[in-house]
C-alpha cells in the first residue's frame, strides 16, 4: 500500500506522482505546468539546506530562476558572516515600469531535523507526507516549509516569463527575496531589514 511507512527512505514512483498532478484541477496552471510545479518541489525539498547550510539550494533557485530571466540584485554590504540570503528582480515593463513593484518572498533553509528521504507520497489523497508522521517518538519534517513556498515563487516566474512577459505584457517591477536562517529567529530577513532597508523601497 502507498501508506505504509517503512524505515527505509523512500523510493518515490515519479509515474504516480505525474498522473496525480496532470489529474489535478488548477484555475492557472495546465497539465504540464502542474507536472513542472510538482517536478520542481521535488527537486527542491530533496537538497539538504539546514539553517546555514542552504547554500545548495539557494544555487538551485539562482541557476532556475536565471534561465527564466530574473537577474541577482546587488547588496550594498559585503559582509562575509552575512546569511546566505539570495535577492533577485525581474525589472518592471511598459507602463507599469514605474509603479511600486511586488515582493515575493520565502525562506530557503529548514530545520536541522529535517529528513526529506522520508518524503513520501499517497496516490489516493494526491499529497506529500513524511513516512514517520504517525510515529511521536521521531521527526517527521520533510522540509515544506518553506521549500513548498520557495516552489511556489520559481513556478511563478517561470509561468509569467514564458505566458506574458515575454510576450511583451507589461508587468511591475518584481522582488523575489529568499531569507535565510528563518528557523532560529528570521536572522536572514532581519538582516535585510537592517543593513539593506532600500531593497524594500516602492513596494
Amino acid at each position: 500500500s502507498s501508506l505504509v511507512r517503512s524505515a527505509s527512505p523512500t523510493i518515490l514512483d515519479v509515474e504516480k506522482i505525474h498522473k496525480a498532478a496532470a489529474n489535478a484541477k488548477s484555475l492557472f496552471l495546465d497539465e504540464p505546468a502542474r507536472i513542472q510545479a510538482v517536478d520542481t518541489f521535488m527537486k527542491l525539498v530533496s537538497i539538504k539546506g539546514p539553517s546555514g547550510l542552504e547554500q545548495p539550494v539557494k544555487e538551485e533557485v539562482l541557476r532556475t530562476l536565471t534561465q527564466a530571466g530574473a537577474i541577482v540584485v546587488p547588496t550594498k554590504t559585503n559582509d562575509a558572516a552575512a546569511p546566505c540570503n539570495l535577492i533577485m528582480e525581474i525589472p518592471g515593463s511598459g507602463d507599469l515600469a514605474g509603479r511600486p513593484g511586488i515582493l515575493l518572498n520565502a525562506h530557503t533553509d529548514t530545520i536541522e531535523r529535517s529528513t526529506p528521504e522520508f518524503l513520501a507520497f499517497d496516490e489516493s489523497s494526491g499529497d506529500f507526507y513524511h513516512q514517520h508522521e504517525s510515529d511521536s517518538q521521531k521527526s517527521s519534517s520533510f522540509g515544506g516549509d518553506d521549500r513548498s513556498a520557495v516552489a511556489v515563487i520559481v513556478e511563478t516566474v517561470r509561468l509569467l516569463q514564458a505566458s506574458q512577459w515575454a510576450r511583451g505584457v507589461a508587468h511591475r517591477r518584481i522582488l523575489l527575496v529568499f531569507t535565510a536562517e528563518e528557523a532560529p529567529g528570521f536572522l536572514g530577513a532581519k538582516y535585510l531589514s537592517l543593513h539593506e532597508p532600500a531593497l524594500f523601497a516602492s513596494l
